[in-house]
């Protein structure tokens, strides 16, 4: 097997490469195992040992700077005839592997697809993949894969896909849907991670890794201009210092105006563009050949209108007795401007040693958030409820996260490398997440608490006209300032393992486990409460302090995997893991003390199989999976009901689903893909569930089991086509991709319903090789289908906002250096 493998390779780079097309029909990164033999995990430089063929492939370290020079050579021999589908190499169990050898479904992105696609943003992934949503909602992001997500936009509440951006973990949603910068490659691994990644992986795992500096002075600049006044620019320099030190510097700065427009009936003026401003400094220390550290600064500063808009689509009882009526689509009549500012900044530490028979490797990383917002609750004319500062002097909020991970690996000069693989670590992070506070604004009281209004008494109502009658009746209260505060603190460490023992040559079994043990503590909430007097003076009409809350949990999620390898390149697996989420608190609540929400923890099984068929012109991969959810956390908004935003537990919910992709190399340059997911989901036993009846007023005590997990699709599915001619001095490019939903709930009560849906996208681009230069023009959307990027019951109604209509415009891609 091991003289087949090395013939292929012979032949494959003799043939030169051809670009990988994903079933998302665009280029994957390819690397061959010659060029990985001589690196490092996760981007480190070693002296080890040479490699051995394909399947040995697995136990090898890959730098970032080999995965960008190959990146480099497929764009310039785009459009040679290849013999055959290449490799792509990823670091999902955080070593080199091949993506066919690793017994994980994985979805794989480099820079160079993601630049000729347009993904300027992780948002963008969400129609490359079928089965996965990545929306967003007032900026923070909502992420699922293979059905499994949240749908919590505050950072009480954590995210069931855990990201990682170069080996750091992002635990707060905020901004995740903004703009990237410069970026080596993204893995979308799918289905549970608790064993290496940890922590709030129940859905699955982004890992983006971006650029490091090069050896040999480098740079690329991307820009893009397009419909709605967009125009982005990304921009990376790369080069030594001196001998051992080498720099780089990634800069984004993006503007594009808001899609939507004003409504006749809304009091505003304008709506604030979108701007993102960035930069990513890199330092990279290589001494020796066994050690090296790279220094990162990372800051980006984001302004947005962005789903800060809650346009209110579909007036609740309550809003219509307000005065909102249903917004046109793409028009808004808010009377409060929304935006959603945000500023972050990272700073990280990352040490590779190869010391001897292990390699080890140290992340060590600091954040710091800090968040502004104004949205228009009632999302209508009606002078109702915001929340958020309306003139930018209170920061809503601020958090501060400080991680340490340690890994010792296996390498080729450990014992027993030839039939076992290990790595070993442990993981601590502290973080303050808080409100300080979170303003909330109810105005035109003096006409929502008259006697004859016909409204119900509901607690938040009721509070307030409780506060209000003990200043007199004879007082003009016209609204109420409502500030709540609250933060949480959370202290997790936890260790992890994970082995492959190899008896036989076609033989793999995996066993892994984490330990985590993890402390959050709620502090420092409360609420404050001051009138709004007729002529803008205001009295102060309580202040309530709640007292500490600690809760301590530990959690054990184990990983089994077997893996038999019937034929060369063809995989067939089997799996469990477990994966656990954190428990938390609901501490947006204005009329009582917050309360606990449960862990989630999830059980998976998924068997597969990977091949690459016909002399590797064809990629077949397929699997079935199940996933059990435990106490799955969920989201019920409602700020009449006192609480604001709650989460709750459904008490067992499962998914059950099939995937599968197929990549055809059918002749030359010319690529077929398609890829295709099934689901089945239901919360097994969700009650006391809090909902809206028919009127539009909030409930509790409701049975949503039987019902749709929410954002989970039935049936969606990927497909494209792409060609590479030569011409002249160059090669023409040109390519079709089409993704299809058949409709999902966005609520667990299944009252908000998305129907099916597609979007179809074109290409065409021109790389003028002798100046590294490539084209690009582009149209999105063709025609212009309607879904919304969210949709979400509120007490005044359904909020909602569609996506960008159709979207064209033009992309430059320039190279220099090196």
């Amino acid at each position: 097997m091991k003289k087949r493998n090395a013939r292929a390779l012979i032949l494959a780079t003799l043939a030169g490469p051809l670009p990988l097309m994903t079933p998302l029909g665009v280029p994957a990164q390819m690397e061959s195992p010659a060029a990985a033999s001589d690196a490092s995990p996760d981007g480190a430089a070693t002296a080890g040992t040479p490699s051995e063929p394909e399947q040995e492939l697995g136990s090898i370290p890959v730098s970032s700077g080999e995965a960008q020079a190959s990146g480099e050579e497929i764009k310039r021999s785009a459009g040679v005839e290849s013999i055959g589908i290449e490799e792509v190499v990823v670091t999902a169990q955080k070593r080199a592997e091949s993506i066919q050898s690793v017994p994980i479904s994985i979805s794989a992105f480099t820079s160079e697809q993601l630049a000729t696609q347009g993904v300027s943003n992780s948002a963008s992934l969400a129609t490359k993949i079928p089965a996965m949503s990545f929306d967003s909602v007032a900026n923070f992001a909502i992420i699922y894969i293979r059905g499994v997500g949240t749908d919590a936009f505050l950072p009480s509440a954590d995210l069931s896909v855990a990201t990682y951006i170069d080996g750091v973990n992002f635990p707060i949603s905020f901004g995740l849907a903004r703009a990237l910068g410069s970026i080596e490659r993204i893995e979308i691994l799918k289905g549970p991670q608790g064993t290496l990644f940890g922590r709030n992986s129940t859905g699955g795992a982004i890992n983006i890794v971006t650029r490091d500096p090069t050896p040999d002075f480098t740079g690329e600049y991307n820009g893009q201009a397009s419909r709605f006044g967009e125009f982005d620019n990304r921009v990376f320099v790369s080069g030594p210092i001196v001998d051992t030190l080498s720099a780089s510097i990634s800069v984004v700065a993006n503007r594009s105006d808001e899609y939507y427009k004003l409504a006749d009936s809304s009091p505003l003026e304008s709506l604030n563009p979108n701007i993102d401003l960035g930069a990513n400094l890199k330092l990279k220390w290589a001494p020796t050949d066994w050690f090296e550290a790279i220094g990162s600064g990372f800051y980006i500063s984001s302004k947005a209108t962005g789903t800060a808009l809650l346009p209110n689509v579909q007036p609740s009882t309550l809003g219509a007795l307000l005065g909102a009526r249903a917004s046109p689509d793409y028009q808004t009549s808010v009377n409060v401007k929304p935006y959603s500012n945000g500023d972050l900044g990272v700073g990280s530490l990352t040490l590779n040693g190869h010391p001897g028979p292990f390699d080890i490797k140290s992340i060590t990383a600091y954040q710091d958030y800090r968040a502004y917002a104004n949205q228009d609750f009632d999302g209508s004319s009606a002078n109702f409820a915001s929340f958020g500062s309306v003139d930018d002097s209170k920061l809503a909020l601020k958090a501060r996260i400080f991680t340490q991970e340690l890994q010792i690996l296996s390498n080729d000069d450990t014992w027993g490398a030839e039939h076992f693989k290990w790595i070993v670590g442990g993981f601590f992070l502290h973080s303050v997440t808080g409100f300080v506070p979170l303003p909330f604004n109810l105005a035109g009281l003096d006409n929502v608490l008259q006697p004859d209004n016909p409204l119900p008494q509901v607690p938040l109502l009721a509070t307030i006209t409780d506060l209000i009658t003990a200043l007199g009746s004879n007082v003009p209260v016209t609204g109420v300032n409502l500030d709540v505060t609250g933060s949480l603190k959370t202290t997790s460490i936890s260790g992890f393992m994970q082995g492959t023992y190899s008896p036989l040559d076609w033989l793999d079994i995996t066993l892994g486990a984490r330990l985590q043990h993890e402390k959050r503590t709620v502090f420092d909430a409360g609420l404050a409460a001051e009138a709004v007097i007729l002529g803008a003076d205001l009295v102060n009409l309580q202040a309530t302090s709640y007292p500490e809350q600690t809760t301590v949990k530990t959690n054990f999620s184990p990983k089994i995997s077997v893996s038999v390898k019937p034929a060369e390149h063809v995989l067939t697996y089997a799996s469990y893991q477990r994966a656990f989420k954190s428990g938390s608190f609901n501490i947006v609540n204005l009329t009582s003390a917050p309360t606990y929400i449960k862990p989630e923890t999830v059980d998976a099984f998924e068997a597969g199989f990977k091949s690459d068929l016909f002399n590797r012109r064809l990629r077949v991969n397929a699997a079935a999976f199940e996933t059990i959810i435990h106490d799955q956390q969920v989201q019920f908004v409602s700020l009449t009901s006192g609480g604001v935003v709650n989460f709750e537990n459904a008490k067992k919910a499962t998914v059950k689903g099939v995937e599968g992709e197929v990549i055809w190399q059918i002749a030359g340059g010319l690529q077929a893909n398609v890829g295709a997911t099934y689901l089945k989901s239901r919360y097994n036993d969700f009650t006391d569930a809090g909902g809206y009846n028919a009127a539009g007023f909030s409930t509790t005590g409701n049975n949503f089991s039987g019902n749709t997990i929410a954002r989970n699709p039935k049936f969606s599915a990927v497909t494209g086509l792409n060609y590479s001619q030569p011409v002249d001095d160059g090669v023409f490019e040109p390519g079709v991709d089409l993704y299809y939903n058949d409709g999902y709930y966005f609520d667990a009560q299944n009252s908000i319903r998305q129907d099916s849906f597609y979007l179809l996208n074109a290409r065409a681009s021109y790389l003028y090789t002798p100046w590294d230069l490539r084209l690009t023009a582009f149209c999105d959307n063709i025609t212009s289908q309607k879904h919304y990027i969210y949709e979400t019951q509120f007490d005044t109604g359904i909020a909602g906002k569609l996506a960008q209509p159709v979207t064209y415009g033009l992309r430059i891609n320039y190279q220099f250096g090196g």
